[in-house]
């Protein structure tokens, strides 16, 4: 018997290709698409922001247009369109609280003071919209923090609204550190019974938790690899939620991410010098060179240049790299490192380069061409990572033939696979412990590795050959859909 098609809404505060600050943007935006693609009605909502680039997705207006309780006030909404995202109607809510700023959820200094009220907004008026325009989903995927109260609002305040009869809520967590908490009386501001605000609800050390509320009142919750769902059930890597998570590990599913090879592929890369694959990367080589020149290194074919795309934060473990820059630079070895975030760790970083000019290549920014271009340009990719729930860029590292050397955690266990354990199934290098020491052994035994040419290509065609494309990402989310059905 062949299973019905299902209305599939996926709810999230950035997608590609409109907006984005990390992987939760690609996994919301590819998930949408491939649920379209299998066959299935697929329809999502997002923020308009205004750092959306309206030149390249212009924005339609519906004409839907609507008031949302927040707190003691009624918030206007306005409600845009767009097919940007092939087969997927992508509806966006407009409201000051997010086309008049700047970034999606502050800036460098910190925070946006009122984010528990721009987030509230957009759950209420995300489920108001589906009302209006009579949905009738099957599932409400909600992504991370920002959308936590959805399952909330739908067992407290929808829950005898027709429309959503049938819903049921999925709710993946992304980064389990980034919570969502805010003073008490939030739970004013968003309209919700004080009767959930306890251990068991929305309560957590006295003050209103969303993603909480999305674990507490979805009816599936997902992380994004398995070990990372095994890793969060722990003190060390639950964030205070350990105990909620044990008890609701009957609900918890890890799936593991997925990347776009229509757009992480260095046979058709179009920023690329020239393109290359798993069965002739002599090209990358020039990639290599043009890498080194954009960084201002000096290229050599024989030396290793490492590569590093990353948020600057204490999650990917800038501290222990620049621990260990010194001694890594008494081998010959050049490093470039390509991301934005904290201000702490670009001062770091800086003074790191201004003491290796000419062995550390540094830029302190996001940039999509030179993204490509690092990973196609690099050797081995660093990934020193303190945690990493999945991680993306070890995934992209590998299709461009860029060897990972990560540490054993999260979702970089469930996909790098250490060379100790043979050729024929290793992709990579691993290392358990956070330390400096262990992370340079690892590199260690790589740079010892790629002086021997032969076996080095050999664990590059393995790494290309790995598939980690979004089709099987997708075919394991819609198999527990229909399970919740």
């Amino acid at each position: 018997m062949t299973e019905r098609p299902l209305n599939i809404i996926t709810i999230s505060s950035e997608m590609v290709p409109f907006a984005k600050t990390g992987g939760l943007a690609d996994v919301a935006g590819s998930l949408a698409q491939m649920y379209q693609q299998a066959g299935h009605r697929s329809i999502a909502i997002m923020p308009s922001y205004q750092a959306i680039d309206k030149n390249k997705m212009p924005l339609e207006p519906t004409g839907i247009e609507f008031d949302v309780p927040i707190g003691h006030n009624r918030e206007k909404i306005n409600v845009l369109s767009s097919r940007a995202v092939t087969g997927v109607t992508t509806y966006l809510i407009d409201h000051p609280y997010f086309s008049n700023r700047p970034e999606l959820y502050g800036t460098a200094l910190g925070d946006y003071h009122d984010n528990a009220q721009r987030f509230i907004l957009f759950a209420r008026a995300s489920l108001e919209l589906i009302i209006r325009l009579g949905l009738n989903p099957d599932i409400i995927h909600c992504h991370d923090w920002q959308s936590g109260l959805i399952p909330v609002y739908l067992k407290n305040i929808y829950d005898n609204n027709p429309v959503f009869k049938d819903a049921r809520t999925v709710f993946t967590i992304h980064n389990l550190a980034f919570q969502g908490l805010f003073p008490p009386e939030t739970m004013l501001t968003a309209g919700l019974p004080w009767s959930i605000f306890h251990i068991d609800g929305l309560e957590f050390y006295g003050k209103m938790n969303f993603l909480k509320g999305g674990l507490s009142f979805s009816d599936h919750i997902t992380t994004v690899s398995p070990n990372y769902a095994r890793e969060i059930l722990t003190p060390e890597f639950g964030c205070g939620l350990h105990g909620l998570l044990n008890i609701l590990q009957h609900k918890l599913t890890g799936i593991i991410n997925g990347i776009d090879y229509s757009e992480w592929n260095p046979r058709t890369d179009g920023f690329l010098p020239a393109r290359y694959d798993a069965t002739d990367f002599a090209n990358k080589q020039i990639a290599k060179r043009l890498l080194c020149k954009r960084f201002g290194l000096e290229y050599q074919a024989e030396k290793p240049l490492l590569g590093m795309v990353s948020r600057l934060s204490a999650q990917k473990g800038l501290d222990i790299m620049a621990e260990c820059l010194p001694r890594l630079f008494e081998s010959n070895l050049d490093i470039a490192v390509l991301g934005t975030g904290d201000i702490g760790y670009h001062e770091l970083l800086t003074n790191r380069k201004q003491q290796h000019p000419e062995r550390l290549g540094l830029k302190l920014a996001f940039d999509n061409e030179m993204a490509h271009l690092t990973y196609a340009g690099s050797d081995m990719f660093l990934m020193p990572s303190r945690y990493e729930p999945c991680g993306l860029g070890q995934l992209i590292a590998l299709r461009y033939g860029a060897i990972p050397i990560v540490r054993n955690t999260g979702g970089l266990a469930d996909t790098v696979v250490d060379y100790h354990q043979g050729l024929q199934k290793a992709n990579g290098f691993t290392f358990n412990e956070y330390s400096p020491a262990a992370f340079s052994g690892a590199i260690a035994r790589a740079m010892d590795l790629y002086e021997d040419p032969p076996l080095w290509r050999q664990l590059m065609a393995r790494a290309m050959s790995c598939d980690y494309s979004w089709e099987a990402s997708a075919r394991k989310y819609l198999e527990l859909f229909y399970k919740l059905k």
